[in-house]
């Protein structure tokens, strides 16, 4: 008999479920809204020109014309072509010969990028000379910048150090 009255219920609900619409008719058409700017996320590119490093002179200097703020709360990735192939700057170069570093000077009102290149060991560039066809600079700045430190974020707490990354 329960049986007999369970198979009954299951049967309503089943014929009430399939009787149903999945939906309605479409609503009238919206109006249209007004379309966005091109943008690239604020990401700024500088070149300069070709540029030749020797045994003597493995040093360059790049002035960017981006403050102290913008250096520090940015990412700043360099770059250069050899040979029609680009290469980040900061890895080991064309063919093992050549390893580079780069650093960022900020100033005030500029900053300077220098990149220096050395044999792959970490010694003085012994070598002859590289030169590189072009430099590109891409500067992008953060959308949000938080500091732990100024949260006063306790790093001893996985728990804490998780919770304030799932709000980024």
């Amino acid at each position: 008999m329960k049986t007999l009255k369970l198979l009954s219920v299951l049967f309503i609900i089943a014929a009430i479920a399939t009787s149903c619409e999945k939906e309605g008719p479409a609503g009238p058409a919206g109006t249209n809204g007004t379309n966005g700017t091109n943008g690239n996320a604020n990401v700024t590119v500088y070149g300069f020109s070709e540029h030749t490093f020797t045994s003597a002179d493995p040093g360059a200097q790049f002035l960017l014309p981006i403050s102290q703020g913008m250096a520090d709360s940015s990412l700043v990735l360099p770059y250069y072509t050899m040979s029609g192939y680009w290469y980040q700057i900061g890895e080991i170069g064309i063919g093992g010969n050549f390893t580079c570093r780069y650093f960022i000077d900020p100033f005030p009102a500029y900053s300077n990028l220098r990149v220096d290149i050395r044999d792959v060991d970490g010694s003085a560039y012994s070598g002859g000379n590289i030169t590189w066809d072009s430099i590109r600079v891409f500067v992008i700045p953060a959308n949000i910048f938080r500091s732990a430190k100024k949260d006063n974020l306790d790093f001893g707490s996985h728990k804490e150090v998780a919770h304030y990354f799932e709000k980024m």
